[in-house]
Order: C-alpha cells, then structure tokens, then sequence
C-alpha cells in the first residue's frame, strides 16, 4: 500500500479514536510530516470582541473597496458592492419593522446573495433563521 495512503488511513483512525481532540495522535507520521501538519492546521485567530461581523466586514470594505469578496457562478462582488448591497437592505428591514427587533428567515440557496442577506439582517439588529431551501416544506413551516 501506498505510504500515503497508509498515513491516511492511520490519520483517520486517529480521528476516529479521538473525535472531541481537535489534533489527533500524528505519532505514526515521521516528524517533518507532523510537523508541516502542525503548521499547515495553525488557523487560531484572535478577533476584536467589542466589534460584530458586519463591523468587522465593513472594516474591510473601507480597507479594500475593490477587492473581490464573494464569488458565485457567473459573476463576483466586490467588498465595497457587498457593503453598499447589505447597507441598503438593512434600511429596508429597518423600515419595515421600525424598532423591533425580529428573527429573519432566511430562504436562500447558499450564494452570495445570501451573505448580503446575512449581513443586512445583523445592520438591521435582527437575527437571522436560515432556511435551506432543499428541506421539505413541512420542516420550513
């Protein structure tokens, strides 16, 4: 068998023996390899916790108006258009439920349209209940 694979099927199994562990024994790996696993799954991040999403993602649009953030299909939207997008949704929930505060369903396949959606309901100070399309209508009732 392939060694590879070998390690593949042993990484696996590791993770199967320890599913709560977020790194599982890699003690049958050699040690470069663990070791660029190591570095390859170092994604901590620490993020402001006074600011929210929107916040953070209207931060960025300020920073970078013309670069790409969302991507579907057949076209692509930058974060200055998903910005302006969200902001103007946002003042049309804001106007439809005056100073209520509402769960929002969201029913929306998963495209970028649904991330403005996201957004705007968070500027809008809702929260948001989403809403697979896919599931039957019995369960979206």
């Amino acid at each position: 068998m392939n060694t590879r694979l070998s390690q593949l099927e042993q990484y696996l199994l590791a993770m199967e023996r320890t599913p709560d562990s977020l790194l599982p024994d890699l003690s049958f790996l050699s040690s470069e390899d663990a070791e660029v696993y190591r570095l390859c799954n170092r994604t901590e991040k620490s993020y402001p916790l006074h600011e929210t999403i929107d916040q953070l993602f209207s931060e960025q649009a300020r920073r970078t108006p013309e670069r790409i953030a969302l991507c579907g299909r057949d076209y692509s939207l930058t974060f200055g258009e998903v910005e302006h997008l969200s902001s103007c949704l946002a003042q049309g929930i804001r106007q439809a439920l005056g100073k209520e505060r509402a769960v929002i369903g969201i029913h929306l396949d998963r495209t970028p349209e649904t991330i403005v959606a996201l957004l705007a309901v968070l500027r809008a100070g809702g929260c948001y209940l989403p809403l697979d399309p896919s599931f039957p209508e019995e369960r979206l009732r």
